[in-house]
């Protein structure tokens, strides 16, 4: 009877001994998912021909205490409410690993309609929207993290 009892107690805090690590896993993923930076740096419109470019610099920082695998990023870019653009990088297969206190700077290049363009041109000026929304592989799935930016671009450069 006695070496059940041993058998069980043993079992019990082994269990309670993964439960905990698992928890504490989960809980530094969450706060690094939290903790993840992204910084526009610039974002300009360039024209050729009769084509509008939208340049855009981004920062993706790891602020966190956890690797986070980054699995597909998608960048929106409104004009006045309305989806000129989107436009996802998908690292599905690989990911790409963000180590705490590493940045990562993502250059885009998006090409929009010249009507868009046109449409939505007020005084020389353009207030614009980008969304950059960021899944991350976590424990249960894809998570998304997703980050807004207004900005105000003159007419484009030649």
């Amino acid at each position: 009877m006695r070496k059940n009892e041993v058998l069980f107690i043993f079992t019990g805090i082994i269990l309670t001994v993964l439960l905990i690590y698992d928890y504490s896993e989960y809980f530094f993923q969450v706060e690094s998912i939290k903790k993840l930076d992204v910084i526009l740096n610039s974002i300009k419109l360039y024209r050729f021909n009769e084509s509008i470019f939208v340049n855009a610099s981004i920062d993706i920082g790891g602020n966190g205490v956890k690797t986070i695998k980054i699995l597909m990023i998608t960048y929106k870019i409104f004009f006045d409410n309305d989806l000129v653009r989107e436009y996802t990088e998908n690292f599905a297969l690989k990911g790409f690993k963000v180590q705490p206190g590493q940045i990562f700077v993502r250059k885009i290049s998006l090409k929009i309609p010249y009507f868009k363009y046109s449409k939505h041109l007020y005084n020389a000026s353009i207030k614009g929207v980008l969304v950059v929304d960021i899944y991350v592989d976590t424990f249960f799935g894809k998570a998304l993290s997703s980050y807004r930016f207004n900005f105000i671009v003159t007419k484009p450069n030649i």
